[in-house]
């Protein structure tokens, strides 16, 4: 699968991860994404893992701890720290700052409202600029970097820019279960 046109997809909230009936779709072209369905393709098109739906579902993704790499629900990790626990392809779950909390609980409901995104290293990272050779071009040597669909479509975002709109909650390694993903595409 080709990394070509995965920048600018546009966004559309209602167009969310693909169920396993329809995942080869995400091979052809891709009219419009949101978060969920984005970090799908990110992980169809760099990694050659084919992701659940359950899996890029902010809600269920959120709740499975399996190879979980850092979570800080109280936001008291600095985002330059949090970031240090990343490497290239980590899902991120993020809370946008601008909606206001009826709890402090996290609850299924608070859950389903996290963004996800995916950490894409540093721009000057060789794993990056494999895939993206002119990432560079882009943004300064050693940028932290997070590819998400947003409103204005799929982009990479640097560190500083992605946490002036969301909190970082968490982090899960997901090429990490590259076999068992990869089984499911096949079969």
């Amino acid at each position: 699968m080709s990394v070509d046109n995965l920048i600018g997809i546009p966004y559309s909230r209602g167009e969310g991860p693909l169920p396993l009936d329809r995942i080869r779709d995400l091979d052809g072209e891709i009219e419009q994404a949101n978060c969920q369905r984005t970090v799908q393709l990110w992980y169809a098109r760099v990694h050659g893992i084919i992701l659940p739906p359950e899996n890029a579902l902010s809600a269920e993704s959120f709740d499975d701890t399996n190879a979980m790499v850092v979570r800080d629900l109280s936001q008291e990790i600095f985002p330059e720290d949090f970031v240090s626990y990343l490497s290239f392809g980590d899902l991120v779950h993020a809370e946008r700052k601008n909606i206001p909390q009826t709890t402090t609980m996290w609850t299924f409901e608070r859950a389903k409202n996290l963004h996800v995104a995916i950490f894409a290293g540093y721009s000057s990272d060789s794993q990056l600029t494999e895939h993206f050779p002119t990432i560079g071009n882009w943004f300064p040597p050693e940028t932290p970097l997070f590819f998400h669909g947003t409103n204005g479509g799929s982009r990479f975002t640097p560190l500083d820019e992605f946490i002036q709109e969301y909190h970082l909650v968490q982090a899960r390694r997901v090429p990490d279960l590259k076999e068992a993903y990869q089984t499911i595409y096949q079969s």
